[in-house]
């Protein structure tokens, strides 16, 4: 069996000096432990490429995936994009009772995505 490629895990920092994900973060602690927990628990599986696909996570774009967490009704979303040299960088997030992503956070991703360096 081949041996599974790991990518490292590393956050956006815009210009201004903030980190999207950071405010991400604290909004799955304010709903609940255990869903922090959980997407703490789903970044690690993230790092493996052999769970990059199916149903743990789905391409948003051509440069932008999406990993769901549920827990009981909430669903956490954690964007991210791929960069060269095995690297995930984690764009943004947000906790929702629906299945879909609405239109004016797709945006925001999209635009956080043209953000991230090249060479990150």
């Amino acid at each position: 069996m081949p041996k599974d490629i790991r990518f490292t895990i590393d956050v956006l920092e815009l210009p201004s000096g903030e980190i999207p994900m950071e405010e991400a973060f604290t909004s799955f602690g304010e709903v609940s432990p255990d869903l922090l927990a959980a997407v703490e628990a789903g970044l690690i599986r993230l790092e493996y490429q052999s769970n990059h696909g199916g149903v743990f996570t789905e391409a948003i774009t051509k440069k932008v995936w999406c990993m769901r967490i549920r827990r009981n009704r909430n669903i956490a979303r954690v964007f991210f994009t791929f960069r060269k040299g095995r690297k995930i960088i984690l764009l943004w997030g947000f906790v929702k009772k629906t299945t879909k992503i609405p239109p004016k956070d797709r945006r925001k991703v999209i635009n956080y995505e043209r953000q991230v360096p090249t060479y990150a």
